[in-house]
């Protein structure tokens, strides 16, 4: 005769029919551990409400666990979509100011363990993180470094070297150049067999933003361009963009 392995008690003719083989819970001991997961899920969701969990509201999940002889893995699995809404509120927050710190990269990823989030959950999660560390890097001036495909001046640090099409605006047409771009620490290089141009950050007079990309406007003795990169794509690993030059 089977036993129920929560209330340890044996289960009879009738209680045969309400028994879980599979978790080995009686038909009583089985709606009792639904009440629980159900009431812990909804403990859970009120104290994630605000973006915080508290040390004192992750004790009182715990004994809520303990209290109802709830197997803690499985009560986080329970709650397991209510707690990657948490840790996307918490990444919301964390990123509001448009800066990511150590201490906020640690404790969303202390977070993860805590709830035992499985990284494939979390990909989308990470890889938002990552993103967000490296736009804090580059803010705080620690911009990456890349090996170019030209040569340098002595003093010249490449920080970006990328594919892209450059276009040329004629009085009755549009010639389409492709090229590379390459950002140094001194200068703006557009690169192409069919000839190209580079120009010094000091040049720059104006940078804009819009719904398609960036608008430099820039400088010279001569005249003023502006380069407008209007589309971007992924291509191969690298970011390429199509830019546009208008004359003033």
């Amino acid at each position: 005769m089977p036993k129920c392995i929560r209330c340890n008690n044996e289960v009879g003719l009738l209680g045969r029919l309400s028994f879980n083989k599979q978790t080995g819970r009686c038909g009583k001991c089985e709606s009792e551990v639904q009440k629980a997961y159900d009431y812990f899920r909804q403990l859970f969701v009120s104290f994630c409400q605000d973006g915080v969990l508290s040390t004192h509201e992750w004790n009182e999940l715990q004994n809520v666990a303990r209290q109802h002889k709830l197997d803690w893995q499985a009560a986080l699995t329970y709650v397991r979509g209510d707690a990657h809404n948490f840790m996307e509120r918490i990444l919301t927050f964390a990123a509001a100011d448009g800066v990511i710190t150590d201490e906020e990269d640690t404790y969303i990823r202390n977070w993860q363990l805590a709830l035992n989030l499985p990284n494939e959950l979390m990909r989308p999660i990470l890889e938002r993180l990552n993103y967000l560390k490296e736009i804090t890097r580059i803010k705080r001036g620690n911009l990456p470094i890349v090996i170019p495909k030209l040569h340098l001046e002595s003093d010249e640090t490449c920080h970006l070297d990328m594919g892209a099409t450059y276009f040329k605006i004629n009085a009755k047409s549009i010639n389409h150049v492709p090229g590379r771009l390459v950002a140094t620490n001194k200068k703006l290089h557009f690169l192409s067999p069919s000839g190209g141009w580079e120009i010094q950050w000091k040049r720059i007079m104006r940078i804009e933003r819009d719904t398609h990309g960036m608008y430099l406007e820039l400088s010279t003795k001569i005249r003023q361009w502006a380069i407008r990169c209007y589309r971007f794509y992924a291509r191969g690993g690298r970011l390429n963009h199509h830019c546009k030059n208008d004359k003033a």
